[in-house]
């Protein structure tokens, strides 16, 4: 770094600098400097001159222009984010009942359930679509409803505050008696990407599964952007943070 692109922020410093001693100076000098290129390091880390992976709302973007010529249908990709969204709010509510107290009051088992409801119609409306995207066919799952590895699940990986459905008690407010459907939080959402491999849908399915993966790398991409500027913001933090004891010591 040379000192001509600091002047204008010594600037700022200097009335101060000039009463002190030589070597107090030189510290102060020195701090600044390191602090301007902290800076200009955590610039790079926000602002990246690479290429970015594409986003979830450019994929989509793309998707939906190429989806007449592809498949002769729209309303394919909007599906698709529309069951991604649900998933999402799976996770949501999933997590909402985890944070409830042990003996849950009325008011908050209704908004729960009042949210359950919500859910498991757009759930039930998701489906119908399904049908219209697949040409009335038959769904079947394959591989199963995807689930969480409670290993990378800190809060679930005990089981003691989100037990599974086998383990809950009559009073839990996770339990919905033995001839209900399952919970919307838990309920099995058919997509594309678990559904079984048959020759007949194939032709149909396997558009809807590349499309899918199309947006499942979108929103990959989207959760990796959010972690490294959560990287950034907490690199802050600690500097600031570490600046501060250090200052306090001397």
């Amino acid at each position: 770094e040379i000192l001509e692109t600091l002047w204008a922020p010594f600037n700022k410093i200097s009335p101060t600098a000039r009463s002190m001693t030589l070597s107090h100076r030189q510290e102060v000098l020195d701090d600044h400097m390191r602090d301007s290129n902290w800076k200009k390091l955590l610039l790079d880390i926000y602002q990246l001159t690479m290429d970015k992976a594409p986003t979830m709302a450019e994929i989509r973007l793309r998707l939906t222009e190429n989806e007449v010529s592809t498949n002769g249908r729209t309303g394919a990709v909007a599906w698709l984010i529309e069951g991604i969204n649900i998933e999402n709010a799976q996770d949501g509510l999933r997590s909402s009942i985890r944070q409830l107290p042990e003996d849950p009051t009325a008011s908050q088992r209704t908004l729960m359930e009042e949210k359950r409801q919500k859910l498991l119609s757009r759930i039930n409306k998701f489906h119908e679509t399904a049908l219209v995207m697949t040409n009335g066919m038959e769904l079947e799952g394959g591989a199963g409803l995807h689930q969480d590895d409670p290993e990378l699940c800190l809060e679930e990986a005990d089981g003691s505050n989100f037990p599974g459905i086998e383990e809950l008690g009559e009073d839990s407010i996770l339990d919905v008696g033995d001839d209900a459907d399952s919970p919307a939080e838990v309920a099995e959402l058919w997509m594309p990407s678990w559904g079984t491999s048959d020759p007949i849908m194939n032709d149909v399915v396997m558009p809807l599964r590349q499309e899918e993966l199309e947006l499942r790398k979108g929103q990959a991409n989207d959760c990796l952007e959010k972690l490294r500027q959560a990287l950034g913001d907490r690199s802050v933090v600690f500097r600031e943070k570490l600046h501060s004891n250090k200052s306090i010591h001397h």
